[in-house]
């Protein structure tokens, strides 16, 4: 299987890679022959040489998958649009591939944390299921690969508000990216009813017996599926809104509730209802069950309640290096004065007024609000350069700064 990591690994970063930009097509094109070798290898491999035939299979829809996606990407020059030109005979590599490894290891690093926290805990049930006998520990596996199974759902909507809440937040637009995440939820929670009602009570008898003809085990995991049902549906939501966290650049604070809620709280909780109180495999669950709540809640209580969109989109800004532009119209008496404001990364920031169709640059340290602080007018002129007068651009700047008279009436809008 370790043969396998490699290409596993080079996939995921060439399907995120064109994920980011709106194209998720390719990887499931690649995967439809990927999934007919996988098929076809564990037909001819599995009843000559056992699990290693699995094992083998996997690799090489692993290997088939990252070759196949690489060639597509290449072939239908989906890479165009962000390839640098110039570089060493027009391949992108140049010294800018060196750039910003800090900011990737910043963000990626507590982004893995996240999922090792949350999947981890199953793995460590599994161990708490192995000690109450083969059927429970069965069990646990059949409703682990449901888990795994209802998760794919999630997984597509988190990726795609991961995608669509980024970008805009990217675009100056958070309102626009706080839509997307309520309408990503609002999908979202409507297929996990459905999915979950229909597995879990419609399909109750029929769906163990997918998995096993052990009637002993068919009978415990019926008994276990409408509690199967409390766990998915906050477990799948959580899902979707880490995708909101991972376009935010919050892998940290997704790290820190993971962190607590799965290891203490879940991990704690199986251990307590399964082993000390005599629960067996449903303890296990039950514990689960407290841990993906307690993590819905407060990643919800974050975005809907704490999160600060509008900074959140000031600093998806700076991280891309783009400008920030936004319009401001000031009105004092009959005279009416635009200027758009134009927040840069790791620069001063610039003002360009307009005055009676006449084109005023300034130039200057602070020229506007701090960009943690939109609604502070009490802003100063430290530095002018124009080619008008001085006078002019310090009128200009009184205007702005906060010293207009009472029926004075600025509004901002995003640009």
């Amino acid at each position: 299987m370790s043969a396998g990591m490699w290409p596993g690994f080079m996939y995921e970063i060439q399907k995120k890679y064109l994920a980011n930009q709106g194209m998720t097509t390719p990887g499931v094109v690649v995967m439809i022959p990927a999934l007919g070798v996988n098929f076809l290898c564990n037909f001819l491999l599995v009843p000559r040489i056992g699990f290693a035939g699995a094992s083998v299979s996997i690799v090489t829809s692993l290997w088939l998958m990252n070759v196949l996606l690489f060639l597509y990407i290449r072939c239908r020059s989906l890479h165009k649009k962000t390839w640098p030109r110039g570089g060493w005979r027009d391949t992108g590599w140049d010294a800018r591939c060196l750039r910003q490894w800090s900011e990737m290891f910043k963000l990626g690093t507590p982004g893995a944390l996240m999922l090792v926290l949350e999947w981890g805990i199953f793995e460590v049930n599994a161990f708490l299921a192995a000690r109450l006998g083969a059927n429970a520990l069965a069990c646990h596996s059949i409703l682990t690969q449901t888990a795994g199974l209802f998760y794919m759902l999630p997984l597509g909507i988190g990726v795609a508000v991961t995608t669509l809440v980024g970008n805009a937040l990217g675009e100056a637009q958070p309102e626009v990216a706080r839509r997307y995440m309520y309408v990503g939820l609002g999908v979202g929670a409507l297929l996990i009813t459905v999915q979950g009602g229909v597995v879990c009570f419609i399909l109750r008898g029929t769906w163990p017996a997918l998995f096993t003809n052990d009637e002993t085990v068919v009978k415990m995991v019926t008994d276990i599926l409408p509690w199967f049902a409390l766990f998915a549906f906050p477990d799948e939501m959580q899902g979707i809104m880490a995708g909101a966290f991972r376009s935010m650049g919050r892998q940290m604070l997704g790290a820190k509730i993971n962190g607590i809620c799965y290891p203490f709280v879940g991990l704690t909780l199986s251990y307590i209802l399964s082993d000390t109180l005599k629960g067996g495999i449903l303890g296990i669950w039950q514990g689960l069950i407290c841990a993906v709540t307690l993590t819905f809640f407060l990643y919800a209580a974050f975005l809907v309640c704490f999160a600060d969109w509008e900074r959140e989109s000031r600093i998806a800004v700076r991280r891309a290096g783009k400008k920030d532009r936004r319009t401001v119209t000031a009105t004092h008496g009959d005279d009416d004065i635009e200027f758009s404001r134009i927040a840069s990364l790791g620069s001063s920031d610039a003002a360009l007024f307009r005055d009676d169709n006449e084109d005023v640059d300034v130039d200057g340290d602070d020229v506007n609000r701090d960009c943690d602080d939109d609604d502070d007018d009490d802003d100063t002129l430290r530095r002018a350069t124009s080619d008008v007068s001085l006078d002019r651009a310090r009128s200009s700047m009184q205007l702005i700064g906060g010293r207009l008279s009472s029926e004075s009436d600025i509004h901002m809008l995003a640009a």
